[in-house]
């Protein structure tokens, strides 16, 4: 390739770039990996003695639709609203489910859900957190 060829590809190839990398951030603005979103917390109460049920559901945004999420308590704190309300703290993460499955770069929101049986009106408050988000969620009685 001449040098004037040379330098004239090269220019197109860098005036080309910031509109493609512009193109591919619009196409998935709309989440990021680990964004969290919908997520609700409700107490589902037994008419006996057992202990009442946490349930703690949500999305979490994952970068492709082969990953898998996953929710564990990590600890408790105290509401900031609520004086001293306590709040459970759970982490989700997601991971492959399978390292030999071939799978396609595509933002996906993934369920998850986390169960715990607690004493009724123990937490007031849930803090969901993942590697880029948190999200807090007041505990609803179930109907």
């Amino acid at each position: 390739m001449k040098p004037a060829a040379a330098a004239t590809f090269l220019s197109l190839s860098v005036a080309m770039f910031p509109a493609w990398a512009a193109a591919q951030s619009n196409l998935s603005g709309a989440h990021e990996v680990g964004e969290l979103t919908s997520v609700q917390a409700t107490l589902e109460d037994t008419p006996d003695s057992s202990p009442a049920t946490l349930r703690v559901r949500g999305l979490i945004t994952a970068p492709e639709p082969c990953q898998v999420a996953t929710a564990e308590a990590v600890g408790e704190g105290e509401s900031e609203t609520a004086g001293i309300a306590r709040v459970l703290k759970i982490r989700v993460t997601t991971a492959r489910a399978s390292e030999d499955q071939a799978c396609t770069q595509k933002l996906t929101d993934l369920q998850f859900q986390f169960t715990q049986e607690v004493g009724l009106r123990e937490f007031e408050e849930v803090e969901v957190i993942s590697d880029r988000d948190i999200e807090r969620a007041l505990v609803e009685l179930a109907e």
